[in-house]
């Protein structure tokens, strides 16, 4: 599995618009091939700090919806409310090295 990590940095005082504009993009990844997951987590020391990481089944899944007009239209929904470009990086999921409670 492959986690596309974006880090957003969020005009202050746009968060509540943001949260609103992924709640309703989220929807473009799910609808792409080999979507697995999307969580979205918010900076407890700087709110205005976001992490949304994206789970793909395969690097070319990535790839391929980065590549779609619907990558575009993320891109260009989250654009207005961040104060920088966003950070990215893909990551390979380690599942031995990981441990879930429950």
């Amino acid at each position: 599995m492959i986690i596309q990590r974006l880090e957003l940095s969020v005009l202050p005082g746009r968060e509540v618009e943001l949260e609103a504009v992924l709640t309703e993009i989220r929807e473009l990844p799910f609808m792409s091939a080999g979507f697995r997951r999307l969580n979205v987590a918010r900076s407890v020391e700087r709110p205005s700090r976001y992490v949304v990481d994206i789970l793909w089944e395969t690097v070319e899944d990535l790839v391929a919806f980065g590549e779609s007009p619907r990558a575009g239209r993320w891109v260009a929904a989250l654009r207005p409310f961040l104060a920088e470009a966003p950070r990215t990086e893909p990551l390979e999921q380690r599942p031995g090295l990981s441990v879930v409670s429950g």
